[in-house]
């Protein structure tokens, strides 16, 4: 007997919305890139419903070519965070994996092909490690890479990320050639911080003693995981520095009260720094180590200098090469320092000549992670210099996670003026009667998208956060900040103040800022505010009526502008690239300014 009309209809409407329902991303329909892959057929047990099977499909190839196999099994497992699992909707069988904090995603061909991207960076990882302590920690990365699902724009953190599409589109081979890539010492010499008597290199995420300039100073240690001894690894075991991968090892941290909503969610109000910072752990070989004994104070700077390098080969079939620079600092207790962690990057002479005849370079993927760990009554002054080259194939994406500590003061300086595309996480965790001052600047120029994530999370009271990011854009540059602060509940006499201020040279440029402050109690004082403008005239015409020509007005506010975060820059040198890249950004501001 033919079934009517209505009963089919009612048969695919249920259908569909068992679909939605399951699926994070709100009512879809989630045919698209799975139904391809399978049969329609009728259910024996129930002839009315219409069912998908999902054939069973391999995984596509790893980028290296060779088949792409499953991580290894973790050694270790954290708290709380266990490996996704697949179920079945209604008695089809299309696949969901489901993930920790409760977030479901659809399993289709687009998910196997991003999973195959993260896979075959894995599975393309150097063999070659400084210390079994590395595997170690490889072992906890991995646990974490499969308990986090992958970054797409349909999730808050990445809804502005237009480019990462096509950094899925762009497959990257890890470097195993940090040890070993020929490098100079006149090559670097520009990005040294003239100050610093202790410079710290790391090629492709290794550390290069025989490029450094280290001195025997007993009162911190400042070298490779490698060479640090039982002391201060159980220091940084203890502090829980080694393996820290944030909005992950503190996924658990959700709720101190019933009626508060989510630290981290997966899905609205994290940041995205989980997933790539788990695999920053699971394929790095080596990392930074900074460590600064009790009640020291170290009156020179300290410079960390990561250099990537493209690869030689200019063929097709040679990969971009996947750097993994991990960088722990860990401040003892009254401890003082000042330290510029820079990027930099240096290509090879196939990719210059590349970019000379109008082609793609080769560049790379820098997937950097810094974890902070103050001591009481430590002072710390960090500044983060991201400077790759600009529109060379090359990816910056770095997380940073601070843990601040009682009467310790951390003050920050990121600058992002380099790369082609550029994403900087700072996540900072304040414990009550301490101080952060978090000062940032984005340059975006040309086609750059560079994007500036930040969240400070007040847990106890008595903090005071001072936070100022500024944009500067010009020709199609994009640039996106969004900044987080979190006062807790019993947070109570906490001080926060948070501005963003944009500047555009040009029309044709983008800027997304989204500032939120989130407050659960009431014995606060904090602000918050955010401001996109052209170069204001009301300024521009105050200059000229004192006699200052028009185009050397509009310089003179351009440059303070940016001369407001880059003179709080340790390293002077790296504030005259800053301005330098003003000048190349601006340079009909720059003429008007000359031609006065």
């Amino acid at each position: 007997m033919k079934e009517p009309l209505s009963t089919r209809l009612l048969a695919l409407l249920s259908l569909w919305l068992g679909f939605c329902r399951q699926s994070a991303f709100g009512f879809r329909p989630l045919f698209s890139g799975s139904a391809s892959r399978g049969t329609w057929k009728r259910s024996s047990s129930s002839p009315s419903a219409l069912l998908v099977e999902r054939e069973t499909a391999a995984v596509p190839p790893s980028p290296a070519g060779e088949p792409t196999t499953p991580l290894a099994a973790p050694v270790l497992d954290l708290e709380g965070e266990a490996a996704p699992k697949t179920t079945l909707i209604e008695e089809g069988a299309l696949h969901l994996r489901e993930y920790p904090g409760g977030l479901s995603v659809p399993w289709t061909q687009f998910e196997e092909q991003r999973e195959a991207w993260w896979n075959g960076i894995v599975n393309s990882r150097s063999p070659d490690v400084v210390s079994a302590l590395v595997e170690q920690t490889r072992a906890v990365g991995e646990t974490a890479l499969k308990s986090v699902p992958n970054p797409t724009r349909k999730l808050e953190a990445f809804r502005h990320q237009k480019n990462l599409d096509k950094l899925y589109q762009t497959q990257f081979k890890s470097s195993s050639d940090g040890k070993t890539v020929s490098v100079s010492r006149e090559a670097l010499s520009p990005f040294v911080c003239d100050e610093a008597e202790d410079v710290l290199v790391l090629v492709n995420g290794v550390v290069r003693p025989e490029l450094s300039a280290l001195s025997s100073a007993s009162e911190f240690y400042l070298g490779s995981l490698g060479g640090a001894g039982d002391e201060i690894v159980s220091v940084l075991e203890r502090e829980g520095l080694l393996s820290f991968i944030p909005e992950w090892t503190n996924f658990d941290q959700l709720r101190d009260y019933e009626d508060s909503y989510p630290v981290f969610d997966r899905k609205k109000f994290d940041h995205g720094m989980a997933k790539f910072a788990a695999l920053n752990l699971a394929c790095a070989s080596d990392a930074a180590v900074l460590r600064v004994n009790p009640g020291v104070k170290v009156e020179k700077p300290l410079q960390i200098l990561h250099v990537a390098v493209a690869p030689e080969e200019s063929d097709a079939e040679t990969l971009p090469t996947a750097s993994h620079p991990r960088v722990i600092l860990s401040m003892g207790e009254g401890a003082q320092a000042r330290v510029v962690h820079s990027s930099v990057s240096i290509s090879s002479s196939s990719s210059s000549a590349a970019a000379a005849e109008g082609e793609t370079p080769k560049g790379g993927l820098v997937n950097g992670a810094t974890v902070v760990g103050m001591g009481e009554g430590a002072e710390l002054k960090l500044d983060v210099l991201q400077e790759l080259e600009e529109g060379r194939g090359w990816w910056h994406w770095e997380q940073m996670a601070v843990r601040n500590a009682p009467k310790a003061s951390v003050s920050i300086c990121e600058i992002l003026r380099g790369s082609e595309s550029s994403r900087l996480n700072t996540q900072i965790d304040s414990p009550g009667e301490c101080r952060q001052e978090l000062s940032s600047l984005i340059m975006a120029g040309g086609r750059q998208q560079l994007t500036a994530c930040q969240m400070i999370h007040h847990r106890k009271g008595g903090g005071t956060t001072e936070q100022l990011h500024k944009n500067v854009m010009a020709d199609r540059g994009d640039a996106c900040w969004r900044g987080r602060v979190r006062i807790e509940h019993g947070a109570d006499q906490t001080a926060c103040a948070q501005m963003c201020r944009t500047l555009t040279v040009n029309p044709g440029t983008k800027a997304t800022v989204i500032p939120s402050l989130e407050i659960l109690t009431d014995d606060v004082t904090a602000t918050h505010g955010a401001t996109v403008s052209d170069i204001p005239e009301a300024e521009v015409f105050y200059l000229t009526s004192r006699g200052i020509p028009r185009g050397a007005a509009r310089y003179m506010l351009l440059q303070g502008f940016v001369e407001d975060i880059a003179r709080g820059l340790t390293d002077k040198r790296a504030e005259k690239r800053v301005m330098e890249k003003l000048d190349r950004m601006a340079p009909d501001v720059l003429s008007g300014a000359a031609g006065r």
